[in-house]
């Protein structure tokens, strides 16, 4: 493909190119560019006035934008067009607008490995911009924070996914993950609701491959659970150890509390204590009503 850049200025000291030259044959000002060979041709008499010239009017690279991409390639990642361009336009960006690129770009990376619903990630999306506009991503990784907007989304709207789940998709810690979450709730005025652990039961019973009618049979005891004793200041996870544990046993699915706990993250007395003040509610539940 052949352009005419006869009226191109182009000044080589900068971003613009000044076409000051004629042709030595002919004279005459209308010169063509050739992109895939990157000749410049006289289009009256057709010679090749310079050969291989670089393309001006392409955004160079740096050095340090060209070993990001290439860390990316060698980790088996797989890089967005619009990532491509905002490295190349690395010069013409602010560290704001970087920084949201990024954060979008592992949104969506840790939503479909987790499956994440949009909806969940456009709020998270909204979090980081409300934090990047307070201040609050300086001095903190912008993977952390990310990481952080997600879980709180998570949270906000009952699609609850443990911080186990997140960093394992993440490069961070569990310290640096909860110092973020922190901060995050106290600058934004964010406001949890408490973890419904209904919603945490299916994942976990996944994890320990339990049966669908045994996984049945703990909803019921979780509800049971919920409905007589006071759930304040009691993880989660421990009750819904207790229920897939104690459900198992009903359901003759021979599991150890060691294997459960493992499972769940949390110790064998936790479990226990959960198990001993669940078991005294559990009467009336029997296999046959399920």
């Amino acid at each position: 493909m052949l352009d005419c850049v006869s009226k191109q200025k182009v000044n080589f000291s900068g971003n613009y190119i000044r076409n000051s030259f004629s042709c030595p044959e002919c004279f005459s000002k209308c010169i063509v560019w050739d992109k895939t060979t990157g000749d410049r041709i006289c289009a009256n008499c057709g010679l090749v006035i310079t050969e291989h010239n670089f393309d001006p009017s392409h955004p160079s690279i740096s050095i340090d934008e060209l070993q990001n991409l290439q860390a990316l390639s060698r980790k088996g990642k797989t890089v967005p067009q619009k990532l491509k361009r905002a490295f190349k336009l690395d010069k013409r960006l602010d560290w704001k607008t970087k920084s949201q690129l990024i954060c979008k770009y592992e949104l969506k990376r840790i939503g479909s490995i987790l499956s994440i619903p949009e909806n969940v990630l456009k709020t998270a999306h909204r979090f980081y911009i409300k934090a990047r506009d307070s201040n609050l991503i300086l001095g903190r990784s912008i993977k952390s924070i990310t990481a952080a907007c997600l879980f709180l989304s998570c949270r906000m709207q009952n699609k609850p996914r443990t911080r186990e789940d997140i960093l394992k998709v993440i490069q961070s810690s569990e310290e640096e993950l909860n110092a973020c979450c922190r901060k995050l709730v106290k600058n934004l005025h964010i406001k949890l609701n408490p973890v419904d652990p209904l919603a945490l039961i299916s994942g976990y019973a996944q994890k320990l491959h339990i049966s669908h009618k045994t996984r049945k049979i703990a909803y019921e005891l979780v509800r049971i659970y919920e409905k007589n004793i006071d759930m304040s200041g009691k993880t989660p996870k421990g009750i819904i150890a207790a229920a897939l544990y104690l459900a198992c046993m009903k359901n003759n699915e021979h599991i150890s509390q060691r294997n459960v706990a493992r499972a769940l993250n949390i110790s064998d007395v936790t479990l226990r204590s959960r198990y001993k003040e669940l078991k005294r509610y559990q009467k009336g539940i029997t296999i046959n009503n399920f």
